[in-house]
């Protein structure tokens, strides 16, 4: 899947000056929100009139402000996400707060994948940071992180000696998973597992919410 080639000639280009260490840089939900699109939009709003037919108007409304919820909450989740560079290592703030952090000299290398395709929102720059001990430090996907902040990223590391490997190939998360393995996380091995189980979940908690408000 790499092309040695391209990522030789691609670490040799100039990448934007890298800011003074330290620096932070963070998630950025506005392209996420832009992105929701209307399929999404709609496949929502069907799933409220099923509660309409099933349980009534109430029901509905409850459906509506509970997605509405859903959706806020993850992006809450996603702008409290942020990676910090300093003289010596890297470190990544989650969505609840655990930081995972790693020496320079700890890194094995970062795999930057010009055409990640997402299922839902197409095509998009992704970034993984891979440890010499195995898996990951984190995997960063452009719908979240806007441009300027991964160039400047993928800036510092290189002004740091850290091994940038470039594939411009378009990739999915099968085909990453096939090359490395270890670097995609299980709900990407198994997306439609995990698409199963987060439906039932957000319905069985949209069903027991509107059990408890028509009680």
């Amino acid at each position: 899947m790499t092309n040695p080639k391209y990522a030789s000639e691609k670490q040799k280009m100039s990448l934007s000056l890298a800011p003074a260490l330290p620096f932070t840089i963070k998630a950025d939900a506005a392209k996420y929100r832009k992105s929701l699109g209307t399929t999404r939009i709609i496949i929502a709003v069907g799933i409220t009139f099923i509660f309409w037919i099933r349980l009534g108007p109430l029901g509905w409304l409850i459906s509506v402000v509970s997605i509405a919820a859903l959706i806020w909450f993850i992006i809450f989740l996603i702008t409290r996400r942020s990676i910090t560079v300093d003289t010596n290592s890297l470190y990544y703030n989650g969505s609840f707060g655990v930081v995972k952090s790693a020496n320079f000299n700890e890194i094995k290398s970062v795999e930057v994948f010009d055409n990640y395709i997402d299922p839902g929102f197409g095509a998009m720059p992704r970034i993984i940071v891979a440890k010499k001990s195995g898996g990951y430090l984190f995997s960063i996907a452009g719908i979240f992180w806007p441009n300027e902040s991964t160039t400047t990223l993928l800036s510092s590391l290189k002004d740091n000696k850290v091994a940038l490997n470039f594939h411009t190939q378009p990739v999915a998360s099968a085909d990453i998973s096939k090359e490395f393995p270890q670097l995609v996380p299980f709900y990407e091995r198994h997306p439609y597992w995990v698409v199963i189980i987060a439906a039932t979940v957000i319905f069985a908690a949209i069903v027991a919410a509107v059990l408890i408000f028509m009680v």
